[in-house]
C-alpha cells in the first residue's frame, strides 16, 4: 500500500475570513446536498403520488433536520468540554466530560 502524505492545515493563522470560509464550505455543501436530496424526493413523489404524499415527504425532511440539530447540541457540548484536555494526563476530566454529555 502506498502511504499518503499528511497535510496539516492550521486555521488559526492568516485572515479570519479565509478560515471561516474554509470551515463553512463543507457544511454548506453538505446542507445543499441534503436539500437537493429532499427536493428530488418531493419531485418524484409529486409525480407518482398525491399532494398529501408530497407534504409528508416535506415534513419528513424537516424532522430529519430537527433530529440532526437536537443530536448536535450534546455532541458539540461534549467536544467543547473535551477540547482543552487532549492529553492522556486529563483522563478524569475526559470521563467527566463524556458522562456529562451522555446524561444530557
Amino acid at each position: 500500500m502506498q502511504k499518503r502524505e499528511t497535510r496539516i492545515v492550521n486555521l488559526t493563522e492568516g485572515g479570519i475570513f479565509q478560515a471561516l470560509i474554509r470551515l463553512a464550505l463543507p457544511i454548506i455543501g453538505t446542507s445543499f446536498v441534503q436539500m437537493a436530496y429532499s427536493l428530488t424526493d418531493m419531485i418524484w413523489v409529486g409525480r407518482v403520488g398525491s399532494g398529501g404524499a408530497v407534504a409528508a415527504v416535506g415534513a419528513a425532511g424537516f424532522f430529519t433536520w430537527l433530529a440532526n440539530a437536537i443530536i448536535l447540541v450534546p455532541k458539540i457540548g461534549g467536544q467543547r468540554l473535551e477540547w482543552p484536555n487532549p492529553s492522556a494526563a486529563a483522563n478524569y476530566r475526559k470521563r467527566s466530560a463524556i458522562s456529562a454529555t451522555a446524561s444530557r
